[in-house]
């Protein structure tokens, strides 16, 4: 059986079903990390490469009823169906990684 909450002085994590809590625990198998810039449950973990687009569109797995938090590097917005992040400085590589969570902004 996993343990899937850990609280440390000055941290907490809480993981998905299946895996064990840890401060090494990729982000992808985490509900919850008290180091992440924005809280809430993690309802998904975007990835997309620049592709020199501006701005670049990430979709979200399906629709949601209102526009949610995210965490990310870079200025943008959310609507209830993607992220839209600008590129004001030009960046044309690397990769975006953007963190949906289930509450509004």
């Amino acid at each position: 059986m996993a343990v899937r909450f850990l609280a440390n002085a000055g941290r907490i994590i809480m993981s998905k079903a299946g895996y064990d809590a840890s401060p090494s625990l990729p982000d992808q198998f985490k509900l919850f990390d008290s180091n992440w810039m924005a809280t809430g449950l993690l309802i998904a973990t975007l990835r997309k490469p620049w592709t020199g687009a501006n701005p670049e569109i990430l979709l979200f797995p399906h629709a949601l009823h209102y526009a949610p938090a995210t965490d990310f590097t870079g200025a943008g917005y959310t609507t209830s169906t993607a992220l839209v992040v600008e590129n004001p400085n030009g960046r044309n590589s690397g990769e975006i990684v953007a963190r949906i969570y289930a509450v509004s902004i």
